[in-house]
């Protein structure tokens, strides 16, 4: 097995540990090399390996910590929205990842195999984040490099202040997937082809500028999507329109040019300052420790 690159997998859990949780926790203890990390209100585990460690917080102060971390208002109405701040989770938890070379998220409801059979030093050193799935980031595991550029990432989804305070829109898999892969969509309106999408929700087609059968096509069923095919064949002049707007979207807010410009303006905000000394910090000031 290949230990170079240390490795953190980050997973906030709240309610009640599931009970295939020895199953879990045996696969971590096989792979001694990787660090697992919990924050969480089930309690200290039973017979937990070495490279385990559960931080015991309860939802509302780990929601808080959230909130404060990234300058948003978080008060999600269930734990399971956690999951559309993971990829904030290096950015959230940078003290406690200091040390790491990359950091992960994950789910509980997986047996791991080796882990650095796949997550080997050739391919740690090449990519600077890495998904178990070809077409899409993976929630159920995912490595992003531990660097400023890679862990503020997740400014780069569209309206992500608003979405994250929002209801649950698997933005893990979804949105945060498009700021690396979905450049195959925008490459084929760049074409001049006509777009045909599974609709993501009013709130990811108003971000990137999607309007159904005008810059492209969206649809949520197979039924809907020949019905709009029909459409189309039929009426060829409107499939043109539909291919030269979506041309135009691309070339006016998606080229690289435009791309680079938005994450020089993702940066350009100053800093949320240090809140001011607590009584322990004071003390320490005034003693010089």
């Amino acid at each position: 097995m290949d230990g170079n690159y240390s490795l953190c997998i980050v997973i906030p859990y709240f309610g009640r540990w599931p009970v295939w949780m020895p199953f879990f926790l045996a696969s971590c203890r096989m792979n001694p090399t990787v660090d697992w990390l919990f924050f969480s209100d089930c309690g200290q585990l039973e017979d937990c390996p070495r490279n385990v460690r559960v931080i015991e917080t309860d939802c509302g102060d780990y929601c808080t910590l959230i909130g404060k971390r990234l300058n948003i208002d978080f008060r999600p109405d269930h734990p399971y929205k956690l999951c559309d701040l993971r990829p904030a989770l290096g950015y959230v938890h940078a003290n406690q990842l200091a040390d790491y070379d990359f950091w992960a998220f994950g789910d509980l409801d997986v047996v791991y195999g080796q882990l650095r059979e796949y997550f080997t030093t050739t391919r740690l050193a090449r990519y600077d984040l890495i998904s178990t799935h070809t077409r899409r980031v993976s929630g159920h595991l995912t490595l992003v490099r531990n660097t400023p550029r890679m862990c503020e990432a997740f400014r780069l989804i569209p309206d992500w202040q608003r979405r994250f305070c929002g209801p649950h829109q698997a933005l893990d898999e979804g949105a945060f997937s498009r700021i690396f892969i979905r450049r195959k969509n925008f490459e084929a309106m760049a074409c001049g082809c006509v777009l045909c999408a599974y609709d993501q929700g009013e709130a990811e087609n108003r971000a990137l500028g999607f309007v159904d059968m005008e810059n492209l096509v969206l649809y949520r069923d197979v039924d809907e999507l020949q019905a709009k095919l029909r459409i189309l064949r039929a009426d060829s002049a409107l499939a043109d329109r539909i291919a030269a707007t979506g041309q135009a979207l691309v070339e006016r807010e998606y080229t690289f040019d435009r791309i680079g410009a938005r994450i020089v303006e993702a940066l350009n905000p100053p800093l949320r300052p240090n809140p001011p000394p607590g009584p322990l910090e004071r003390l320490k000031l005034a003693l010089r420790l």
